[in-house]
């Protein structure tokens, strides 16, 4: 049973493993959160209505924002507005336009044709780990992986990762919930200007000289005679860098400690390579890199019998849903070989995330290079470090020793 003072999402033990917490709250899928301040729905059929129905539940982060009575605070970071130009947290009918402009560039055969580049860059990394000592795989490899998939595909100058890396990790508080940090708005707020100066500058050069890169491709893509805004393709960018790296890095980070766990699980996948796309989808649905997303009610409506009135904020947490056995199956068992599995972790309807065959690609690739390269990933559990969001599952560390190369 959930008590007031155990309701906390940011608990120490929750951030550490949410999942039981998750099936305390799924006794109520629809419940009040005083701390939050707004309803938290756990139940997949739940879940599953409000990231479908874009018509009564708005995905707007700043407007509704705003609207909550703490514009105020907003009109100190002037870059903040940028959010307010990706994707993600924008309503119809802007998102129509957005997104199908965005799909014009960000196409499968993109991914496609940068699997090759994938099979390189995994490679190279791979081989670099050391052997019999400690190693931190989150800096060493998952999250380098996918920020070198995603700069190659924008195109973006190599060696650039610690920068993109400090302006994201000033960024998560404020877009994935992180702890209330008094400094997080005008953290967030200087590294959204830094990174826009930065991708500015990029998308001025692709004017000058177009290449063959997703920001040339998003200069010139055009819906109708309407082509994205200078602001709109600059907060396309963040969130296309931001998202393709952050996502990726968690769903391969999360997916070596789930095989960590089950060791068995690890050698059939290594002697079963046709069980690689299953076991993704599996990973993303057992321990995904994403816990949930925002919505706000734009009229009065009910969730799951639950009376929610006109702005009220839901937060509506897909990785319980993904764990209710009402939907799955030994809810609670990794099985690669689950199917079918209609996880909830890339969302539904016309917010699912435009990035998520990248993601899938990416695991695709890094995991099998990684199983065939050592006998052995010994992952220090003991020493894990959560990030402490609402939004994301995420380790900022992953201490492991890998054993002799095969």
């Amino acid at each position: 049973m959930i008590t007031e003072e155990l309701d906390d999402l940011l608990a120490s033990s929750v951030v550490r493993d949410p999942y039981p917490y998750y099936a305390a709250l799924r006794e109520k899928p629809v419940r009040w959160n005083p701390r939050w301040r707004g309803w938290v729905v756990t139940g997949y059929p739940e879940c599953r209505a409000v990231l479908r129905d874009a018509a009564t539940f708005s995905s707007e982060k700043l407007r509704n924002y705003s609207g909550s009575g703490r514009a105020g605070r907003l009109d100190r970071y002037p870059n903040l507005d940028l959010i307010g130009t990706w994707v993600s947290f924008v309503d119809p009918p802007d998102h129509t336009r957005l997104r199908r402009l965005l799909a014009k560039a960000f196409t499968p055969r993109a991914v496609e044709e940068l699997v090759p580049t994938m099979r390189r860059l995994a490679g190279n990394l791979v081989a670099g780990l050391p052997v019999g000592r400690e190693v931190d795989l989150v800096p060493a490899l998952t999250y380098l992986f996918p920020l070198a998939v995603i700069s190659a595909l924008l195109g973006l100058p190599d060696g650039d990762a610690e920068r993109i890396k400090a302006w994201s990790d000033d960024l998560l508080p404020v877009v994935l919930g992180g702890s209330a940090t008094s400094d997080r708005y005008r953290r967030a707020d200087r590294a959204l200007g830094e990174l826009a100066g930065y991708l500015r500058a990029e998308i001025a050069a692709r004017r000058r000289a177009p290449r063959e890169d997703l920001i040339t491709a998003l200069v010139r893509a055009r819906d109708g005679d309407r082509a994205l805004t200078e602001d709109e393709l600059v907060g396309s960018c963040m969130i296309l860098l931001f998202g393709g790296h952050e996502t990726s890095s968690n769903l391969l980070a999360n997916a070596l400690l789930a095989l960590n766990d089950h060791p068995e699980q690890a050698a059939r996948l290594l002697a079963e390579p046709e069980l690689t796309g299953p076991a993704v989808e599996e990973f993303l649905r057992y321990d995904g890199p994403t816990k949930g997303a925002v919505r706000w009610a734009r009229t009065g409506t009910a969730v799951g019998g639950q009376p929610v009135e006109a702005g009220q904020r839901l937060l509506v947490l897909v990785a319980a849903a993904n764990r209710d056995g009402r939907q799955f199956t030994e809810p609670d068992v990794l099985r690669l070989d689950r199917t079918p599995n209609p996880h909830l972790e890339f969302g539904v309807g016309i917010h699912h995330c435009l990035g998520a065959a990248l993601a899938r690609a990416e695991a695709a690739v890094l995991l099998p290079v990684l199983l065939d390269r050592f006998a052995g990933i010994e992952v220090e559990t003991g020493r894990l470090d959560w990030e402490p969001t609402i939004l994301s599952r995420s380790l900022r560390r992953l201490p492991v020793v890998l054993r002799r190369a095969r």
